[in-house]
């Protein structure tokens, strides 16, 4: 069978399942997960969540760590470019190796990574050092998409992707929201350096608790909608060579459509923190500890945008999971306009209501576009699939030297 065919097969037998089981407003983490463990979810979330605790923390600090180093506005944005360009040209190694080794210790080893290289971070005392701290973070928070996006695949059902991937980019929210607010804090009591030192405690409790993650099966799932017998379900499928996994992703209509409109998202949102934080300081004035928390502030909204987003993934990927990118489409375009308005703003609040516009309407299709792409990639090749994007995004981090 085709992969468009399979594809039109899970999508059908998803449609069924859904109308058979009406969904109800979800108040538990088991009732997100439709009766499996949460410890996987909750675990990820929580990893996950502290990964985006560090990354904002540099965004938000970036004017004090670019006057620590006596560096430009130029400098920090070419030192933020340059760090991303090391995380996701090593996305895709990790990948191909991520369909074929047990992803759960790769997850485990990439937090430790990032963790390691945050107290790194904490500990430059040259720029040089700073760059080899951040590229060595950028290459441990390189295994988190491929992992953690494939591993919620297989370890939950069809039936309930949307509330799963609605309920683990929430964990974006938080991060977002407690970095910002803990780095602010922290830097202006003691230093910029110290946020970085402390988000690495946490992180290595996770991932001794993250030890306890049973390695699922994968696309065991997708064979049990299409009917498959339980020695099927059972049996994990031969990851193709790097060739012939590009190729089948690559005749996935829906994958391409998302990977060509990667450059112009990309250019947008990535160093979007810095640039707000440098925007803070040199329009408005704002301290350390004020930039820290007005972004705190604005971070609810992406909560509230991810909220809302998954009653819409649902609809929408039973009615037509093209519509996903057809609603990116038009809210990509309102987040162009509520950026321009912020980059305007007559005054600081209007510039704080513009900074939560967009980052609410970014997250508002983060679930339906997540649930599609776990439906869209085989599972065979599924943790290269998420990845393969960040070869499309290279172009939009290059844009960034264009500021």
């Amino acid at each position: 069978m085709s992969t468009q065919a399979q594809e039109r097969n899970v999508l059908f037998r998803f449609g069924r399942v859904q109308m058979l089981r009406p969904r109800r407003p979800k108040r538990y983490l088991r009732e997100i997960a439709h009766g499996e463990s949460v410890y996987p979810l909750l675990l990820l979330f929580l990893l996950n969540a502290i990964n985006w605790m560090d990354q904002s923390a540099f965004g938000i600090l970036a004017p004090d760590i670019r006057d620590a180093f006596h560096m430009t506005d130029k400098g920090i944005l070419t030192l933020i470019s340059l760090t991303l360009l090391g995380g996701l040209l090593i996305q895709v190694p990790l990948a191909y190796y991520s369909d074929r080794l047990p992803r759960v210790r790769m997850a485990i080893l990439g937090a430790i990574v990032w963790a390691i290289f945050g107290v790194f971070t904490g500990l430059s005392l040259t720029i040089l050092m700073l760059v080899f701290a951040r590229s060595g973070a950028g290459i441990g928070r390189g295994v988190v998409d491929p992992t953690q996006n494939s591993l919620l695949s297989d370890y939950y059902p069809v039936e309930a992707r949307a509330d799963v991937y609605g309920f683990h980019r929430m964990s974006l929210a938080v991060g977002s929201f407690l970095g910002p607010l803990l780095a602010g804090l922290l830097a202006h009591w003691f230093s910029w350096r110290v946020p970085f030192i402390v988000f690495a405690v946490p992180t290595l409790v996770f991932v001794v608790l993250a030890l306890r993650l049973q390695e699922p099966k994968r696309g065991a799932w997708e064979r049990q909608a299409m009917g498959a017998t339980d020695a099927v379900i059972a049996t994990d499928e031969v990851p193709p060579s790097f060739a012939e996994s590009t190729r089948i992703l690559w005749q996935v209509r829906t994958l391409r459509r998302i990977w060509f409109s990667l450059p112009f998202l990309a250019a947008t949102f990535i160093g979007l923190a810095a640039l707000t934080s440098l925007f803070y300081e040199h329009v408005y004035h704002l301290d350390t500890q004020a930039r820290g928390f007005l972004t705190a502030a604005t971070e609810p909204a992406q909560l509230v945008g991810i909220l809302a987003g998954i009653p819409i993934a649902t609809r929408t990927i039973l009615k037509d999971p093209a519509l996903a990118l057809r609603l990116l489409a038009i809210v990509g375009t309102l987040v162009a306009g509520a950026i321009a308005l912020f980059a305007l703003s007559p005054s600081l609040w209007v510039a704080v209501l513009m900074h939560a516009l967009f980052t609410g309407l970014a997250a508002l299709l983060a679930p339906g576009v997540y649930a599609v792409l776990s439906l869209t990639i085989p599972p065979k090749v599924r943790s290269l699939g998420y990845s393969m994007a960040s070869l499309f995004v290279l172009p939009g981090v290059l844009a960034l030297q264009l500021v």
